[in-house]
C-alpha cells in the first residue's frame, strides 16, 4: 500500500488561554476527525488510534479500505516527523 503523507494536515495552535502550544493533525479524507498533541508525533499517534476505532463501525468494505489507507498515511507521517526530529539532534 502506498502512503501519501501530504494527505495529513498539521497545524500549530495555541489553546484558548494562550499558555499551551498544541499541534493538531487531521487526514484530508476525514477532515471531521482531528487530534491534538504536544508534538506532531503525539497528535498523529492519537489520530491513528481514533481512525482504528472507526474500522469497527465501517459500513462497507470500501469505507474500511479508505480508513486503513488513512491510518497508514498517518503512521508514515508520524515516522517522518520522528526522523526529522532525530536528524536535527
Amino acid at each position: 500500500m502506498t502512503t501519501e503523507t501530504d494527505r495529513v494536515i498539521m497545524t500549530n495552535e495555541m489553546t484558548h488561554h494562550g499558555s499551551i502550544h498544541a499541534t493538531t493533525v487531521r487526514h484530508r479524507d476525514f477532515p471531521e476527525m482531528h487530534c491534538e498533541g504536544l508534538t506532531p508525533e503525539e497528535a498523529a499517534d492519537r489520530l491513528a488510534v481514533l481512525l482504528r476505532e472507526c474500522l469497527e463501525h465501517s459500513p462497507s468494505e470500501w469505507r474500511r479500505e479508505a480508513v486503513e489507507r488513512a491510518i497508514e498515511d498517518v503512521r508514515e507521517f508520524a515516522c517522518r516527523c520522528l526522523d526529522e526530529t532525530a536528524s536535527r539532534r
